[in-house]
């Protein structure tokens, strides 16, 4: 599938780049981003009852991204983007970096992105409730927020729910999107090499394993009932023996459906992934497991308002049970103006750690954050 791929997008980059052309306007950059800042008030409880001081916190989240595009005489469009983080302990970080080719038989992006699974995945509108895991730690003995392992799945500790099903995250990709044909579209990417950021050319005895995905998504309507479905395929093929987390990366395969419904300003959804690794015969960590996310939501205006419930369970260490944890959240939204949006919510997470030792991850907790989103 990997060569295929390779060839299909050079197929259409040479088709596309070799139609006539002629001189068009210089790509000039624009300015944009957003701001976040919240205030939370949380109270951990680990599940021997211990109760930890209840704690006040501010956190943030910024970034400023640079983008734009020209279209050449023959109706190409190149479109460039570069992220660049504005939080001090990242100050000057860039985050995805990438070009797209843009053409009546789809886009074809080269650069620093997510796999097409993260990109095209379907689910249900959950408000800021996925950052439910920067305010309740389930690593409450060691400070780890997302656990021991690979991509927040494996390790001997609890974990944070993540909805990404196993993923390389803003690697050097080649990714495919088809145009939409009776609302149906179809995506493929592969990553050379997990972890990489471009920096090298892979070495396959030394470095991290490549990556491939692929997706098919479906949306349309039924008179004044809107629908939204997909399903992801990802699949990493297994770093060489000196990387640092070869035996972590052998083998891992996810996939992941999602099905959105909507009427008349109320929303229905979820999304079930399933994650499955190969682990050497010498590791005693395994990877698999499965997650899924339900949720609730209506809009009215400048109003959205929602209920999101997510549950994990990943194997962990062979030897004993598994890994559990639960998240429900409820969210609200208030768009001020353009650009100005206030974002709150109210939860409560658990996090079972499958030796049921607190030191290592048993923890859990309420929390209530609000604040507010700028974009520019």
């Amino acid at each position: 599938m990997k060569k295929a791929l390779l060839a299909s997008t050079a197929i259409v980059t040479a088709a596309a780049l070799a139609s006539p052309a002629n001189a068009a306007d210089r790509i000039k950059l624009s300015l944009g981003g957003f701001m976040e800042q919240y205030v939370g008030f949380v109270d951990n409880e680990d599940d021997t009852g211990r109760r930890d001081m209840a704690s006040f916190d501010q956190q943030n989240d910024n970034e400023v991204y640079f983008s734009g595009s020209t279209t050449l005489d023959n109706g190409i469009k190149i479109a460039v983007r570069m992220e660049l983080e504005g939080d001090a302990a990242a100050a000057g970080n860039m985050d995805e970096a990438w070009m797209d080719i843009q053409t009546a038989w789809g886009t074809l992006r080269l650069g620093e992105d997510d796999p097409v699974n993260d990109l095209q995945i379907v689910e249900p509108q959950s408000g800021i409730s996925d950052d439910y895991n920067t305010w309740v730690n389930p690593g409450e003995g060691t400070g780890n927020i997302f656990g021991v392992g690979r991509n927040n799945f494996g390790g001997t500790g609890g974990s944070a729910i993540d909805d990404s099903y196993i993923t390389a995250g803003d690697d050097n990709v080649v990714l495919y999107l088809s145009p939409k044909i009776a609302g149906f579209q179809v995506g493929a990417s592969y990553t050379p090499e997990i972890f990489n950021n471009g920096e090298n050319v892979p070495n396959r005895v030394a470095d991290q394993g490549s990556a491939l995905s692929a997706t098919l998504n479906w949306s349309g309507k039924f008179a004044d009932i809107g629908i939204d479905a997909g399903y992801a395929w990802y699949k990493e093929m297994g770093a060489g023996t000196g990387a640092a987390t070869a035996a972590a990366s052998s083998a891992l395969t996810s996939h992941q459906f999602g099905l959105n419904v909507t009427f008349a300003g109320f929303g229905l959804g979820g999304n079930y992934g399933r994650y499955m690794g190969t682990e050497g015969a010498t590791n005693l960590v395994g990877d698999d497991g499965y997650m899924y996310q339900a949720g609730l939501w209506y809009t009215a205006g400048p109003i959205a308002v929602g209920f999101l419930h997510k549950y994990q369970q990943n194997e962990g260490a062979l030897t004993v049970g598994d890994d559990e944890n639960t998240l429900n959240s409820l969210w609200f939204n208030y768009t001020i103006s353009d650009g100005v949006k206030w974002e709150s919510m109210i939860f409560h997470a658990d996090f079972d750690e499958e030796t049921g030792v607190d030191a290592t991850e048993n923890n859990g907790g309420w929390g209530v954050v609000g604040g507010l989103r700028l974009d520019f």
